[in-house]
């Protein structure tokens, strides 16, 4: 477009004319952004099923696990004394238990030093934890002082903790305690040291801890935990007990010998039931976003974003009729989701009869596994029918949402290149608009021109004619 001379010759708004004029040019790019912003609200709409329904698919999932239906649970009945943990690999059963000892640690202290900074001395300390290998600490001018020694062992993977203590009366002590408890792993110090007398408790030799002879103290003795167990006299090394009964460990945390403790090992009911809870709540959330997104606008009120689209309303009456299935194979009343007291409410919500529940997770266990996991030739679980299903719609290349997800941006796509398709149109035509005015100006501006200059030759000649006259 070359320069705008605007109405200076005509008078015209030459500006405020092509404004209006390409106003009119652009309403079929409005329309087509109206178009677009609708699909693209379709997108998000579908955007929120697709998370909605990828939450149901992980409820689903777990419930498609056979492990869940296996699991246990061990119960204390006082968590003081001992708590307890089961595996899938344990079976029911109740047992006493009286825990007469815990397990415990050895742990030695040296004489008092009266300054935790000077030297002991230099030599090797050799650290050995029961019947185990020794493990060799190499002590010079450079780490002889007890909080240096103290260091060196904790650094030296001995199976001891070595700390230095401070009664607060100006002694100091160096303490060593037993990594692992039981009394099979006592502490054993022997020394090597330079002033060539390893075990007169002078020097390094102060540290020596062998049962012949000690210059240490004990202050803990390595005990194994004691208790009885349905009658019968048990030892371990530990306070953690995993092989006691399968699948099952205990931790030992007081010894009481005037209390029993009742030990109930069962299926873990309780996870279960929250494993199918979570699977109908995932499902009332598909269910209400499905109802939103189909909705119907009532006196006034907005439809939702997908009302009458096939897919949303196929995907909706699909999940309903396999939840309503039955699985094939199961004898009792278990075979359907309602038989276990999950029924649908009068708004296609799933509800829980927690009384049928327990009752059918406590009596039928085996069916109500079946029900949800069964996978074989001629018989599938609920949550196996509904995940292949959900996978299929789910899928990413070619699933239901996908399929729309890609029609809609399609659609989005294609609306865009027509806008600037038209766009370029209207700038192309605003410049030919442009140019059509700047040319009616420079010509009204020479028809001006002309009309003065004529003008002019007029009343030159009318003077000189009045000019001839006078003579």
């Amino acid at each position: 477009m070359g320069m705008a001379v605007g109405g200076l010759m005509s008078g015209l708004d030459t500006e405020g004319i092509i404004s209006k004029m390409m106003d009119l040019e652009r309403r079929p790019v409005q329309l087509l952004q109206n178009r677009e912003a609708a699909f693209q609200v379709k997108l998000t709409a579908y955007g929120s099923i697709k998370s909605i329904l990828n939450d149901f698919k992980s409820a689903v999932n777990s419930l498609k696990n056979e492990d869940i239906f296996s699991a246990f649970s061990a119960v204390s009945t006082d968590n003081d004394i001992l708590t307890a943990s089961a595996s899938n690999e344990a079976g029911p059963g109740s047992h006493s238990i009286v825990v007469k000892q815990l397990a415990q640690s050895q742990s030695v202290r040296s004489s008092a030093f009266i300054n935790s900074e000077d030297s002991m001395g230099t030599g090797t300390i050799s650290i050995r934890i029961g019947s185990g290998d020794a493990v060799e600490i190499a002590i010079n001018e450079d780490n002889s002082s007890p909080a240096e020694i103290a260091r060196a062992i904790n650094d030296s993977d001995a199976g001891v903790s070595a700390g230095i203590v401070d009664d607060g009366l100006g002694n100091f002590y160096l303490t060593l305690t037993a990594d692992e408890t039981g009394a099979d792993n006592t502490i054993s110090v022997t020394i090597d040291d330079d002033d060539g007398v390893n075990n007169d408790a002078a020097g390094l030799s102060a540290l020596y801890n062998d049962p012949a002879a000690q210059s240490m103290f004990e202050t803990g003795a390595a005990l194994n935990s004691r208790l009885t167990v349905d009658g019968i006299d048990v030892e371990r090394s530990g306070n953690s007990i995993d092989d006691l009964f399968k699948g099952v460990t205990l931790t030992l945390n007081e010894a009481d010998i005037s209390k029993t403790v009742d030990l109930n090992i069962s299926h873990d009911i309780g996870s279960i039931k929250s494993k199918i809870s979570a699977f109908a709540d995932a499902y009332n959330s598909v269910a209400d976003e499905l109802s939103k997104q189909q909705s119907f606008g009532k006196e006034g009120a907005k439809s939702g974003t997908l009302i009458g689209d096939s897919a949303v309303r196929s995907i909706n009456s699909n999940l309903q009729a396999l939840l309503g299935k039955s699985v094939s194979g199961i004898e009792s009343s278990c075979n359907r989701l309602a038989g276990i007291g999950i029924s649908r409410d009068l708004n296609g919500k799933l509800q829980i009869d927690d009384s049928i529940l327990t009752d059918a997770l406590s009596s039928k266990l085996d069916d109500v596994k079946m029900l949800f996991t069964a996978d074989s030739s001629d018989t599938h679980g609920i949550a196996g029918q509904l995940y292949d299903y959900l996978d299929g719609v789910l899928n990413p290349v070619d699933g239901t949402i996908a399929s729309r997800e890609k029609g809609l941006q399609n659609s989005i796509d294609d609306l865009q290149e027509r806008q600037i398709s038209i766009e370029s149109r209207i700038t192309k035509r605003e410049e030919i608009l442009w140019d059509q005015f700047n040319s009616l100006e420079l010509l009204l501006g020479n028809y001006q021109a002309t009309s003065n200059y004529l003008g002019q030759q007029i009343s030159a000649l009318a003077n000189l004619n009045e000019q001839i006259a006078n003579r």
